[in-house]
């Protein structure tokens, strides 16, 4: 698709780039604090999703490749299917990733043909490379206008 799937308007005030994995357990429990974030804050605040698979993370690569797929059918479709994989984080296998597919609405044989050719793999690779060079080797890494900020953050009314 060419850019990073996104959440909320250009030119925000506020823009957080997370570099995530759907594997990692940390990177699961910051999301309500993210969804929060988006529903609180509705119009002020961009979200952009980079890919970090983890390595010691069996299946973050193939979740990477079927959420990549997914925002090949659109941006809603992308985090779609990243909320279905955030539900289930370590415990997700590629044979759920498809029926995922199927209950979020795409078109699964154009989906099935995307994860099977790899074809994120150049995108998803350069997100890793893009993440390394800015210090996000672990996840999740969050930069809130530049600022970085690593690990789940805990939404609470003393952190606002």
């Amino acid at each position: 698709m060419g850019s990073a799937p996104r959440q909320g308007a250009k030119g925000r005030a506020v823009t957080i780039v997370e570099w995530s994995d759907f594997q990692c357990p940390f990177c699961s429990r910051a999301q309500p604090t993210l969804a929060q974030i988006m529903k609180e804050y509705a119009g002020k605040v961009r979200l952009v999703w980079k890919n970090q698979p983890l390595s010691f993370h069996p299946n973050a690569m193939p979740a990477a490749e079927a959420a990549m797929a997914a925002y090949e059918q659109g941006n809603d479709k992308f985090w779609a299917m990243h909320d279905k994989l955030f539900e289930k984080a370590e415990r997700a296998l590629p044979a759920y990733y498809e029926r995922v597919a199927g209950e979020i609405g795409l078109d699964v044989s154009k989906w099935k043909a995307a994860v099977e050719s790899r074809r994120s793999q150049a995108e998803i690779q350069a997100d890793i490379v893009a993440g390394n060079a800015v210090g996000a080797n672990g996840t999740p890494t969050f930069f809130i206008n530049g600022r970085k900020i690593v690990g789940p953050c805990p939404s609470s009314p003393s952190r606002r």
